[in-house]
């Protein structure tokens, strides 16, 4: 099995992994599904990890040795930062999410300029930012901690330069996007909800949903060259 096809299957592994855990968020929201809500911790721990780990290792396949290498490291970062939060040290999963947002940034800037799609590209960036600046005053009018909110910022930017580079932009810059959401869902939730993890389906839903979708775009812009 070559490594291209090594990485498909474990994107299809994470994928059947996430679906899953979705309707485990769902019990634990109070959704649905209540027959899941009482699973064990670490059962729910490692169960995410894994979704998110098949993830991890399917793009450090497909980007290998290609000039989109380094995203793999945003995907591992992330992995880590989820982890962490999910062992509830927020804060610290804040920074370790912010620095993959960097990592992932600084290489869409280095990447060629679209030439084609620019207006939808230009639509999707515009739209991000605006969310992320609306989350953060959000947060701030409800006395949540503007030092917490910025954090969705980061992923907004790095959004925006997926999407003035030539990676695909209904895979790639797409998917950043909706991954940007569930970062928006989870500040705005553990600031202005009573019940914090209320939205925890929604978040999981854009959370992986969004990762999906960039890892197979990174895969696809990998295989183009």
């Amino acid at each position: 099995m070559d490594q291209s096809s090594t990485a498909r299957n474990l994107w299809l592994l994470g994928l059947v992994l996430g679906t899953g855990y979705w309707f485990g968020a769902a019990a634990r929201s109070g959704l649905a599904f209540a027959f899941l809500a009482d699973l064990p911790g670490a059962l729910v721990v490692g169960w995410k990890c894994a979704a998110t780990g098949a993830l991890v290792l399917s793009t450090f396949l497909a980007t290998r040795r290609t000039r989109l290498q380094r995203l793999a490291v945003t995907f591992a970062l992330i992995w880590f930062a989820d982890l962490l939060l999910a062992l509830g040290q927020a804060i610290a999963s804040g920074v370790v999410f912010t620095a993959a947002h960097v990592v992932a940034a600084s290489t869409f800037a280095q990447l060629d300029l679209r030439q084609q799609a620019r207006g939808p590209a230009l639509a999707l960036a515009a739209l991000v930012l605006g969310l992320a600046l609306a989350s953060l005053v959000t947060v701030w009018q409800l006395g949540g901690s503007p030092l917490f909110a910025i954090f969705p910022l980061f992923s907004a930017i790095a959004t925006a330069l997926a999407a003035r580079s030539t990676l695909p932009l209904a895979l790639v810059a797409l998917g950043y996007g909706i991954f940007f959401l569930s970062d928006a869902v989870v500040v705005v939730d553990m600031t202005a909800s009573t019940d914090p993890g209320s939205w925890g389906w929604l978040s999981w839903l854009t959370y992986f949903g969004g990762l999906a979708l960039l890892a197979r775009g990174l895969a696809v812009a990998a295989e183009r060259g």
